[in-house]
């Protein structure tokens, strides 16, 4: 891994363990929330590419993302091929989608994603599948 991967995992991974647990990513990208089990042909945006973790656990790859987990907390990088359009984070009956108007800006790594929020008890829901559309 180069030493910019390192320095991207260490980043991402201190984000994530710290906590930061608020709706909303660390990069200022606010979620929507879309009701079922949404995929990226349901954003209504041409995506060639979909990689689905059904059970995100810290330290799993796919397709060239990373993820990094924390309790109902998903952080991710990506290889540096990929650019990230939109995540998908599902957790109870819903899904909290993260769009990136700007890939190029944001750049290949975000955190503090979260599932919705359950209504009832005010906590996000457990994390149940991350969906990442590219």
């Amino acid at each position: 891994m180069s030493r910019l991967g390192l320095i991207l995992v260490a980043v991402v991974t201190g984000l994530v363990v710290a906590g930061v647990a608020a709706a909303g990513s660390f990069r200022g990208i606010e979620p929507v929330v879309v009701a079922s089990n949404p995929g990226c042909a349901d954003l209504g945006i041409s995506y060639t590419t979909q990689v689905r973790f059904t059970s995100p656990a810290n330290g799993s790859s796919a397709g060239g993302i990373f993820l990094f987990v924390d309790g109902n907390s998903l952080g991710w990088f990506t290889n540096g091929d990929i650019v990230v359009k939109a995540v998908i984070v599902k957790g109870g009956p819903n899904g909290n989608v993260y769009l990136y108007p700007d890939p190029t800006v944001v750049g290949f790594s975000d955190g503090s994603l979260v599932p919705p929020t359950n209504t009832k008890t005010h906590k996000p829901y457990d994390l149940g599948a991350a969906t990442f559309c590219y």
